[in-house]
């Protein structure tokens, strides 16, 4: 295991969460897979950022995750599910994040500000995760089998260590990681591009139903500022 690597990909205490994952054979072919991806085609988000949701949200500070597809295959992906960099006047919002900002405005009553790059919830402990960490451009799914294995290890480190973690699974593609997930408090609901392709709105409870939750465990003090 390349320790100093996975450090500063990951940060210290994700590293040490997947220990086993990260010396292994599989990982050593990941790597090399994705550089060889990244040289032969054009592959989102750019390659710093493919681990960015890690280095945002340390293993210790999780209290939410949210799991989608894959990243944005149109060039918009962060390192973020659903993110979208600081917008732009000449960039409008990807139609999931739209789907998830109206279903957002239901439950702020015009209180916070919706920042698109959604860094403010990974700082507040929320793992903005996709089952699959690249894509190539305009191909989505395209690295989907790369990533399974990572994927199963780093929600199996979850169960095992951090079951306090509630997992909101979005579509279909997410909710195949349920069995690995049994000592968490999980919630499912579609994804919000389903709504996209049906032309109808998104109403996942899942943000009062979070805070629910962890005020009932905690108190209010500890609720997500969506």
């Amino acid at each position: 295991m390349n320790t100093e690597f996975w450090n500063k990909q990951l940060g210290e205490e994700w590293s040490a969460a997947l220990a086993d994952l990260l010396s292994s054979e599989y990982s050593d072919k990941l790597l090399d897979k994705v550089n060889q991806v990244y040289k032969e085609a054009v592959v989102y988000p750019k390659k710093s950022d493919v681990f960015k949701a890690f280095r945002l949200t340390s293993f210790k500070d999780v209290r939410v995750l949210i799991l989608g597809q894959d990243p944005y295959h149109d060039g918009s992906a962060t390192g973020l599910a659903f993110a979208n960099s600081r917008p732009l006047p000449d960039i409008s919002m990807s139609p999931s994040l739209q789907k998830i900002h109206s279903a957002w405005e239901k439950v702020s009553h015009g209180h916070f500000y919706f920042d698109d790059t959604l860094e403010p919830w990974a700082e507040q402990g929320v793992l903005l995760l996709n089952t699959a960490l690249t894509v190539e451009k305009r191909k989505p799914g395209s690295h989907t089998k790369y990533w399974k294995k990572f994927t199963s290890g780093v929600l199996s480190a979850i169960n095992r260590d951090r079951p306090d973690v509630i997992c909101l699974l979005w579509g279909k593609q997410a909710q195949e990681y349920k069995p690995l997930l049994s000592n968490c408090t999980v919630l499912e609901y579609s994804h919000p591009a389903s709504a996209i392709y049906n032309s109808t709105d998104w109403n996942c409870p899942h943000f009062d139903e979070v805070n629910e939750i962890l005020t009932n465990a905690n108190g209010e003090e500890f609720q997500i500022l969506w």
